[in-house]
């Protein structure tokens, strides 16, 4: 203790002496002992802070969420295949006919039908779809076209698009083409008697311009129209949605436990809460045929075990007041007591998968046209997952890099490091520090200067109490050369439980604490 007291001292007085009494240089070499890394680790190091939990009594866990399937209204709800209304005026079988300008000389209401639905709808909000108008003219003056849609309104206006068929000339027929924007519009879908489902009603209209002259039509000539819909996206819809069946195999993919797909694990306990949550306004009887959680770095896979794997889950319908929607939920519980849940997450699995059915209405039109689905409603299936770290773990790893930061007003000359390590893991730990340029290019591996030991073994802690280990490393010159050109010091360490595969217990408080010192050789100018 004397010495490693008085050689700072004395180290420090040289210095003092020699500023005050030479004027030229003076090289002096001493020895001093230097700390070059101080690092500690912790399961936070091991597992993210979103991940990790402690509780009161400092019990660590890793908790995380998934979803894993999340079904919307495109499944809910079939896309309606376009209809197309064609209407054709001629004014056969009277031969000719003058009409005046500003006269109008053609009316005729039809309806669009939603075909294809299952449901049976008396109310769609849009968010998305195109109206496309097409028409050719065979007469000799340009028309006025005029389409209405008076149960298609946006902030209470009724969709109405104006245009002008050209007129046809000797070689070329009159034609149009246009379309309207149907985003946002509100459609009732109850027709014209306001008692139907899926229909729209739409009128169409022909006049002269008013700007025009007096044209005589023959029965040979003719006005063709043609409107369809295309590409409709439903923000909203109201009615009976329909007994629709659909099968559904969905999965989920995540990263939160990659860090330990080459370690292996051994659970005391697990658990999941499986939640089944029901954001349409209609009853749902849903069936998971398929739970399987996989680890794809090793191409295992495990199916879980459960009673609700294979039996029907009743979801009723959410409810909507405002806008605003409620939904329904139902959880289940799933742990070591009654899966094999346990088998699951020893995989450390980065994806969960689930196949199954769902089926609207199961007991028929009970809502009475009062079913509803929102562009925001999901039929999802989401997993919280608790998993107490009282286990025993073998192969572990974790990573940590130190940046190197020496002088630039002295020379290493030979070098002894001494690194202290305390352990308060329940693990062992191999540890490897090696030392690295900018590019963590590989210069030299410590391992290969250890003097005291075999294996730089750092022992876990027995009950409460940490384990300390000294380790001694004798560079040589190569050794000095990587230390004063290299950047990082990268420290790797590898986690087994003491007494493999016994289970022990992690808390809040486990770390490991590196202390990296150096008894130097160095050589300084003093001006």
């Amino acid at each position: 203790m004397y010495i490693r007291f008085m050689r700072p001292v004395i180290f420090v007085l040289l210095i003092i002496l020699a500023s005050g009494c030479k004027k030229e240089p003076t090289t002096w070499d001493t020895d001093i002992s230097a700390p070059l890394l101080k690092s500690t680790l912790t399961l936070q190091d091991l597992f993210s802070d979103s991940l990790l939990v402690v509780d009161n009594d400092n019990l660590a866990s890793i908790f995380f969420e998934d979803e894993i399937f999340n079904i919307g209204i495109d499944s809910v709800l079939k896309e309606a295949q376009a209809d197309t209304i064609t209407e054709v005026f001629t004014i056969a079988p009277v031969q000719q006919f003058t009409f005046n300008p500003g006269q109008q000389f053609y009316t005729s209401e039809d309806d669009f039908e939603l075909r294809a639905l299952d449901a049976e709808l008396k109310y769609i909000k849009l968010k998305a779809g195109v109206l496309k108008v097409t028409a050719t003219n065979t007469i000799a003056s340009k028309l006025n076209f005029t389409i209405t849609i008076p149960k298609a309104t946006i902030n209470g206006e009724a969709l109405e698009l104006e245009s002008v068929i050209p007129q046809a000339t000797p070689t070329e027929l009159g034609k149009l083409e246009t379309e309207i924007d149907f985003s946002n519009y509100e459609l009732d879908l109850s027709g014209p008697d306001g008692n139907s489902f899926n229909v729209l009603e739409i009128d169409f209209a022909l006049s002269i311009p008013e700007d025009g002259n007096p044209t005589t039509v023959f029965n040979t000539d003719e006005v063709v129209l043609n409107t369809t819909y295309e590409n409709l996206e439903v923000d909203f819809a109201e009615g009976y949605l329909g007994s629709e069946n659909f099968d559904f195999d969905e999965g989920s993919s995540f990263d939160e436990l990659a860090d330990l797909q080459e370690a292996i694990i051994d659970l005391e306990s697990a658990q999941m809460n499986l939640s089944f949550t029901n954001g349409f306004g209609v009853d749902i009887r849903t069936q998971i045929f398929d739970f399987a959680a996989k680890n794809s770095h090793s191409a295992t896979e495990a199916e879980l075990n459960h009673s609700l794997v294979g039996t029907n889950i009743n979801l009723t319908r959410a409810a909507i007041s405002g806008g605003e929607i409620s939904e329904t939920v139902r959880e289940f519980d799933i742990s070591t007591d009654n899966s094999n849940i346990v088998d699951l997450i020893e995989l450390i699995p980065d994806s969960i998968k689930a196949s199954g059915f769902a089926e609207l209405n199961p007991l028929g039109n009970i809502g009475n046209y009062n079913d509803f689905a929102s562009s925001e409603s999901v039929l999802k299936c989401s997993a919280t997952i608790d998993i107490p770290l009282h286990a025993s773990i073998s192969q572990l790893s974790l990573r940590d890099t130190s940046a190197i930061n020496l002088g630039d007003d002295y020379e290493l000359l030979g070098i002894k490091l001494y690194l202290l390590a305390e352990n308060s893991f329940p693990a062992d730990a191999e540890l490897e520090v090696s030392i690295a340029d900018e590019q963590d290019h590989i210069l030299v591996n410590l391992d290969d200067y250890l003097v005291n030991t075999e294996s730089p073994t750092l022992f876990g802690r027995t009950a409460l109490d940490p384990v300390q280990t000294l380790l001694v490393y004798q560079l040589d010159e190569v050794g000095v050369n990587a230390i004063q050109s290299g950047a990082k010091f990268i420290t790797n360490i590898q986690f087994q439980t003491t007494n493999y595969p016994d289970r022990m217990v992690f808390t809040g408080d486990d770390k490991i604490e590196l202390i990296l010192s150096a008894d130097a050789g160095l050589t300084l100018d003093v001006e």
